[in-house]
Protein backbone atom coordinates (compact mmCIF):
# COMPACT_ATOMS: atom_id res chain seq x y z
CA UNK A 1 0.00 0.00 0.00
CA UNK A 2 1.42 3.77 -0.96
CA UNK A 3 1.46 6.17 1.54
CA UNK A 4 -0.80 8.31 0.21
CA UNK A 5 -3.36 5.52 0.19
CA UNK A 6 -2.63 4.87 4.01
CA UNK A 7 -3.25 8.24 4.89
CA UNK A 8 -6.51 7.56 2.92
CA UNK A 9 -7.65 4.85 4.66
CA UNK A 10 -6.73 5.56 8.40
CA UNK A 11 -8.83 9.39 7.07
CA UNK A 12 -11.89 7.07 7.33
CA UNK A 13 -11.87 5.30 10.41
CA UNK A 14 -13.35 7.95 12.13
CA UNK A 15 -16.15 7.39 9.77
CA UNK A 16 -16.58 3.86 10.75
CA UNK A 17 -20.01 3.04 12.69
CA UNK A 18 -19.92 1.13 15.96
CA UNK A 19 -20.40 -1.66 14.16
CA UNK A 20 -17.71 -1.71 11.10
CA UNK A 21 -14.93 -0.86 13.92
CA UNK A 22 -16.22 -4.00 15.73
CA UNK A 23 -16.22 -6.24 12.38
CA UNK A 24 -12.41 -4.07 11.84
CA UNK A 25 -11.27 -5.47 15.33
CA UNK A 26 -12.13 -8.63 14.76
CA UNK A 27 -10.31 -8.84 11.31
CA UNK A 28 -7.54 -7.56 13.32
CA UNK A 29 -7.85 -10.06 16.14
CA UNK A 30 -7.86 -12.85 13.58
CA UNK A 31 -4.96 -11.81 11.69
CA UNK A 32 -3.12 -11.40 15.15
CA UNK A 33 -4.20 -14.68 16.21
CA UNK A 34 -2.63 -16.30 13.42
CA UNK A 35 0.25 -14.41 14.08
CA UNK A 36 0.48 -15.67 17.42
CA UNK A 37 0.14 -19.05 15.69
CA UNK A 38 2.85 -18.31 12.87
CA UNK A 39 5.09 -17.73 15.78
CA UNK A 40 4.65 -20.54 18.38
CA UNK A 41 4.60 -23.00 14.89
CA UNK A 42 8.39 -21.38 14.26
CA UNK A 43 9.50 -21.86 17.66
CA UNK A 44 8.44 -25.37 17.88
CA UNK A 45 9.83 -25.61 14.58
CA UNK A 46 12.85 -24.18 15.99
CA UNK A 47 12.88 -27.08 18.98
CA UNK A 48 11.89 -30.03 16.84
CA UNK A 49 14.48 -31.09 13.99
CA UNK A 50 12.77 -32.08 10.70
CA UNK A 51 14.04 -35.55 8.94
CA UNK A 52 16.75 -34.01 6.18
CA UNK A 53 15.33 -36.99 3.82
CA UNK A 54 12.03 -37.36 4.57
CA UNK A 55 11.05 -33.76 6.01
CA UNK A 56 9.10 -35.82 8.86
CA UNK A 57 8.49 -34.80 12.20
CA UNK A 58 8.45 -37.84 14.18
CA UNK A 59 12.08 -37.63 15.44
CA UNK A 60 13.51 -38.77 18.29
CA UNK A 61 17.04 -38.35 20.09
CA UNK A 62 19.28 -40.87 19.37
CA UNK A 63 22.52 -40.63 21.81
CA UNK A 64 25.34 -37.89 21.96
CA UNK A 65 28.42 -37.87 19.62
CA UNK A 66 31.04 -35.39 20.25
CA UNK A 67 29.18 -33.43 22.99
CA UNK A 68 25.89 -33.26 20.28
CA UNK A 69 22.33 -34.22 20.51
CA UNK A 70 22.27 -37.06 17.88
CA UNK A 71 18.81 -37.58 16.68
CA UNK A 72 16.83 -40.69 14.64
CA UNK A 73 14.30 -40.46 12.14
CA UNK A 74 11.37 -43.06 12.81
CA UNK A 75 9.97 -43.03 9.63
CA UNK A 76 13.29 -43.59 7.34
CA UNK A 77 15.11 -44.71 10.37
CA UNK A 78 18.10 -42.31 9.11
CA UNK A 79 20.48 -40.20 11.33
CA UNK A 80 20.20 -37.00 11.74
CA UNK A 81 22.59 -33.84 12.92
Amino acid sequence: MREDEWTSWLACLGRLSAEQLLQLRQCLDAVAAVDALEAALLRWRSQHPECPHCQGLYVVSNGHADGRQRYKCRRTSTRAM
